[in-house]
């Protein structure tokens, strides 16, 4: 958690988005409201978008918007993109993997634990996805922000 008057980085906003989809889970099995992936539940992709907008994407335009006077043009949560070439967008990346490779962020998943995984698509330089679905272990991933400046 950030001290009072700390910047958040992004490994911070969408660890707190994790946290806050975590401490929900007990609400969403109250209210009957499907949470893991597999049960594919619009209410809980309806709650998760929103979360996500409100907890890491309005916290980067704020950022965007005194840096650059702009409001960068983000792919929606959960959302399959042909291309990502007009789009700002969160990369997910390890000390691991190739460093020629870009793995956009889509959306938290549950494998062994809940929200453990992240759904990733790989994209080319040019930004035409390349491959669905690629999964990084949550612990493993880091995130860094690409801006696309429109014109």
């Amino acid at each position: 958690m950030a001290e009072k008057g700390k910047a958040l980085t992004l490994n911070d906003l969408i660890q707190n988005f994790r946290n806050a989809l975590l401490v929900l889970i007990p609400v969403f099995e109250e209210s009957s409201i499907l949470w893991k992936d597999y049960e594919n539940n619009e209410e809980f992709e309806g709650i998760s978008e929103s979360l996500f907008k409100w907890m890491v994407i309005y916290k980067i335009e704020q950022v965007i918007s005194e840096k650059y006077n702009l409001i960068p043009n983000f792919p929606k949560y959960n959302y399959y993109y042909k291309s990502y070439s007009k789009l700002s967008f969160i990369e997910v990346y390890t000390d691991e993997q190739d460093k020629n490779k870009v793995y956009v962020f889509l959306k938290l998943i549950t494998k062994k634990s809940p929200f453990d995984t992240v759904l990733c698509n790989l994209i080319e330089k040019n930004g035409e996805v390349l491959e669905r679905d690629i999964e990084i272990d949550f612990n493993k991933a880091k995130y860094r922000f690409h801006l696309k400046k429109t014109e």
